[in-house]
């Protein structure tokens, strides 16, 4: 067995069991940084000159003291790194064997290149990093292969949960904000800044600035109180870190009582929007590889729709002035 330690305090270990020709575990090691180690492996060559159609295959043990802290989760990210030269037939399997997690195995069948062998393993509060790397050359007849293994990379990435469940809710901040500017939005394309009773035909156009909006919007009278209403509008909106960019619609139908003996008078309304967005979420989190908070954005194509009722009363204050009550 051959070990390589350096005499530095809590730094890497390397740990070789090997049948390999001409192969060691010998190497150096990066110091490690808060969240990375990277291993470099000086003499890890396989080849079976000696024992043609057979196999070849060197393992060495690896420690690094990467903990993931109590009250975390996080992942860690092997990286094997190397190259294979192998006349057709014969193959290599890159196997990566954490002590706490399935061993995972890179398969490489062309003849002549450089591979890279990545995992991630999931994993909750942990000390370091343990486990193995090995490689395996597998022959065939007057077969002349070669395949080595330059380095081993390990980095380490981790939050804590309080962190996640505050970036959770700042996404449905988000998505309650959005939807919140939308639908006031909606409201206007079919007359939400009018009387519930205004009267004939009108088309114009609508816009603001701020939570961006330009449209048109109008409505059409029928007979005995009912009407129609609705409207299409460019929009650009949003709030508690959620952007949305796109076309929102909405149309209407609207009952309001036309008899004004009483003062007193009964509406319904029911109506549909939808909208075609652009969204943009950010949201907050605590991270191991940043002394900050990271603040992340992530884009997606929306479709939105939703449907409603709604209904109640309007009370004539006076002949200028009337009240709706839902």
């Amino acid at each position: 067995m051959n070990r390589l330690t350096l005499g530095l305090l809590a730094l890497p270990v390397l740990l070789c069991s090997t049948n390999a020709i001409a192969a060691s575990c010998d190497g150096s090691i990066d110091p490690p940084s808060a969240n990375a180690v990277t291993y470099h492996w000086d003499d890890w060559v396989l080849d079976l000159f000696d024992i043609p159609g057979g196999s070849n295959t060197q393992t060495c043990g690896i420690t690094a003291p990467l903990a993931i802290p109590d009250g975390a989760v996080g992942y860690y990210t092997v990286d094997n790194r190397g190259f294979v030269y192998q006349p057709d037939g014969e193959t290599t399997d890159s196997t990566i064997a954490p002590d706490f997690a399935a061993a995972d195995t890179k398969t490489l069948t062309e003849e002549d290149t450089d591979f890279a062998h990545t995992v991630f393993i999931p994993s909750g509060p942990r000390a370091g990093f343990d486990g193995e790397v090995s490689l395996t050359l597998n022959g065939v007849a007057d077969g002349d292969g070669l395949a080595g293994l330059d380095s081993t990379d390990i980095a380490m990435f981790y939050t804590t949960t309080d962190a996640l469940e505050g970036s959770l809710d700042d996404l449905a901040a988000g998505q309650t904000g959005l939807v919140t500017h939308l639908g006031a939005t909606a409201d206007l394309l079919v007359g939400g800044n009018k009387p519930l009773d205004v009267e004939g035909a009108e088309i114009g156009v609508i816009g603001g600035k701020g939570s961006y909006m330009l449209g048109v919007a109008g409505h059409y009278s029928l007979a005995d109180g009912f009407s129609l209403l609705g409207g299409v509008s460019l929009v650009s909106q949003g709030g508690a870190g959620a952007t949305g960019k796109g076309v929102l619609g909405a149309v209407a139908a609207r009952y309001v009582d036309p008899m004004q003996t009483s003062g007193f008078r009964l509406f319904g309304e029911g109506g549909l929007n939808v909208a075609a967005l652009s969204t943009t979420f950010s949201r907050t989190y605590l991270s191991s590889i940043s002394a900050t908070p990271l603040t992340i954005e992530s884009s997606t194509a929306a479709g939105l729709a939703a449907a409603y009722l709604r209904g109640g009363a309007i009370v004539e204050l006076d002949d200028r002035n009337a009240t709706a009550r839902p």
